[in-house]
């Protein structure tokens, strides 16, 4: 009995001393000090005021933002959040599922069919992305690709996250926290109507699947929001998804718009960008329980990574 209570406390003793040193490893990422800069009021374009802050090792936890029109914003826990832009993200009406939920639901052609696009915009931003300082994902589900590219991710590069779903972002943050080296994020809290980003800031856009979504809930182009927040030498890493031309799923002309391979790079072009390198990649059976639109259909998807032209 008495070897049973000291080995029993010898554990108690490693576990505790494991917690702590867990405890002391953990990292809190905060907003950096050093990206201050890129911070704007999303109104008026001035830039804004801040108070009441705490700061760790070079990052703001939290603190007041205000400008002087009125508008104002706060950090908590590391997070750039806009209250007003604060909602759960849905998908046909309930919550919308986590990443493993969603690709539980889904054959394994299916996710493969994923990874495959995120992999190809990967050697697109690898190969046409030199030395970024800023890196900024525009992500249906937020953090979905920079999970896929963190081990490429320079480590001088900050990376830059956007979702107006605080518990998603909370999660992903935790994550990163806890299970990855990389430090240096911008965590913001916010739809594209508020964007608090300066323009010319961002080195590498990356649009992953979310320009149709986006103008499906808004009826709004994103293009003219997130464009001009891009570096003039910047580049535009991207994916759609398209489906044959004859299929029976184009019933009106929104879908034969919006499905047509080509639909993005036109739209591109008349913002004046280039397109430097595309890939097509496809077909598979659409069918994932939470995208019923395209459950039965030969499912495509185009790449691209582009650049504005200058002069």
């Amino acid at each position: 009995m008495t070897k049973f209570i000291k080995y029993n406390s010898l554990i108690k003793g490693k576990i505790h001393e494991i917690q702590s040193t867990e405890s002391n490893s953990r990292k809190n990422l905060g907003f950096p000090i050093l990206s201050l800069h890129l911070l704007v009021c999303p109104k008026c374009r001035s830039d804004l005021n801040l108070s009441d802050g705490t700061i760790e090792e070079n990052s703001i936890i939290d603190a007041n933002l205000r400008c002087s029109c009125g508008y104002e914003a706060k950090i908590r826990n590391g997070i750039f959040i806009n209250e007003s832009s604060v909602k759960t993200k849905l998908m046909n009406g309930e919550k919308m599922p986590s990443k493993e939920e969603y690709l539980a639901s889904s054959s394994y052609e299916y996710n493969n069919f994923l990874y495959k696009g995120m992999n190809s915009l990967i050697e697109f931003v690898n190969k046409y992305g030199s030395e970024p300082d800023y890196i900024m994902e525009l992500d249906n589900c937020v953090g979905f690709f920079l999970l896929q590219y963190i081990k490429y991710l320079p480590g001088k590069s900050t990376y830059i996250l956007i979702d107006y779903d605080i518990e998603r972002i909370n999660k992903l943050k935790y994550d990163l926290e806890n299970y990855y080296e990389h430090k240096n994020f911008i965590f913001l809290c916010c739809d594209y109507e508020n964007l608090p980003i300066k323009t010319s800031s961002v080195d590498v856009l990356i649009d992953y699947n979310i320009t149709k979504k986006y103008e499906d809930e808004t009826g709004r182009e994103l293009f003219g929001k997130i464009l001009p927040i891009m570096k003039q030498d910047g580049i535009l890493a991207g994916s759609c998804r398209f489906l044959k031309q004859n299929s029976e799923k184009l019933i009106n002309e929104i879908d034969k718009k919006y499905y047509n391979s080509n639909f993005y790079l036109e739209r591109l072009q008349k913002h004046k960008y280039r397109v430097l390198d595309s890939a097509n990649i496809g077909p598979v059976a659409g069918e994932n329980v939470f995208n019923m639109e395209i459950t039965g259909t030969e499912l495509y998807q185009s790449t691209y990574v582009c650049k504005k032209i200058l002069g």
